[in-house]
């Protein structure tokens, strides 16, 4: 009778100790792949919203290398657009606020704002005061917990300081002096034209010109840079360009043949 109860205890123990084993077994099992759904389940909670976070451009951009664009001398301001979606069915889900900065003294209009979430969403921001032979710096900042960051450059061309004439004899009985300035020339304009050319004095810049040949000057016409101005004079032959003499300012004009 001792013999079987000892037995029983003995097989009690190991029955015990062998359970103890098997959960043992399964929660080292098992912890891996517990481990490996936390980290899963973390990794797509946090990627999901980046997932959803657009913020774009039509020219900024968050290369490496900055884009550059290239407007002419004569141009003073761009606009650039910014935008909450990569296409129609991919959108930012929440509210984006942006901010837009430039550099080298330029001015910044609708710097700031939101572009609604749940939806396709756009702002237009203008870049004004741009001066000729100028590099300006463009950077639009986007967040919503996350941020991103579009860049662009805006070299605007250089141009020299020039005046240029054309002369038109197609009208038969009149012939038309064109005149016109680039860069930063402005000022009074002074014209010598042949003999035989009748000024039209209904122009109020040739209201006191004379009949043949004589200099006159145009005070208002180029008051401004990159201005122009259409003389007319009444003739009954053909008047080739080099026949008027024409400065801006003191600028010597060049002849220009439009025709090729």
């Amino acid at each position: 009778m001792k013999n079987e109860n000892r037995s029983h205890t003995v097989f009690g123990k190991y029955a015990t100790f062998a359970i103890v084993m098997v959960f043992v077994l399964v929660a080292i099992l098992a912890t891996p792949v517990f481990a490996k759904y936390i980290t899963s389940a973390d990794y797509k909670k946090n990627e999901a919203p980046a997932k959803e976070f657009y913020f774009g451009s039509d020219y900024l951009s968050d290369a490496a290398e900055i884009p550059e664009i290239h407007i002419g001398a004569a141009v003073s301001s761009v606009t650039i657009n910014l935008y909450n979606y990569a296409d129609d069915l991919r959108y930012a889900n929440l509210d984006i606020d942006y901010t837009v900065t430039v550099t080298n003294g330029a001015t910044v209009e609708n710097g700031s704002g939101r572009l609604t979430g749940n939806g396709k969403h756009s702002a237009d921001v203008t870049i004004s005061d741009l001066a000729s032979g100028q590099t300006y710096t463009i950077t639009a900042t986007g967040s919503n917990g996350f941020v991103k960051t579009l860049r662009a450059k805006i070299v605007v061309d250089a141009v020299e300081d020039a005046v240029y004439k054309h002369v038109d004899n197609t009208g038969g009985e009149y012939v038309i002096l064109t005149v016109w300035t680039t860069g930063s020339v402005k000022g009074s304009a002074r014209i010598t034209y042949p003999a035989g050319l009748i000024p039209d004095n209904t122009d109020s810049a040739m209201r006191n010109w004379h009949l043949g040949q004589s200099t006159e000057t145009d005070g208002s016409s180029f008051a401004n840079m990159y201005s122009s101005h259409k003389y007319r004079f009444f003739c009954h032959e053909n008047v080739a360009a080099d026949q008027f003499s024409v400065t801006v300012n003191g600028v010597a004009a060049t002849t220009v043949d439009v025709n090729g």
